[in-house]
């Protein structure tokens, strides 16, 4: 089961990576500077949602009365979804983010050495 969910986070992850790239290479045509920009905010945007899913699984757990008097904690990500949230948050998002950065860093560094 860890093993599908860890594939599944990292054919996603290649997905957005791939998008992103392909995103960046049609803009490179018009501004290099543009291209690095939207990879830089890809990045950012990897690391933000990161943060907030985090955050959210550390939130407080919200009790739930039950039928017998009792109350039951429910924690945000206790759930498998909330698992497979969480292991993006820290397995996959931080690597994507890595990945998206050294491209635009690479984007760039050409836009800045190509002369016309």
């Amino acid at each position: 089961m860890t093993g599908a969910i860890l594939l599944s986070l990292i054919v996603v992850s290649a997905i957005y990576i791939l998008i992103t790239w392909l995103i960046m290479k049609l803009v490179r045509r018009f501004s290099g500077n543009a291209a690095s920009a939207i990879g830089f905010l890809a990045a950012a945007f990897m690391i933000f949602s990161s943060v907030q899913t985090l955050r959210f699984c550390a939130e407080e757990p919200k009790w739930k009365s039950l039928a017998s008097g009792e109350e039951m904690p429910i924690f945000n990500c206790d759930a498998p979804l909330g698992v497979v949230d969480y292991l993006s948050a820290l397995v996959a998002a931080p690597k994507c983010a890595l990945i998206l950065a050294a491209i635009a860093l690479a984007f760039y560094k050409e836009s800045k050495t190509v002369t016309v």
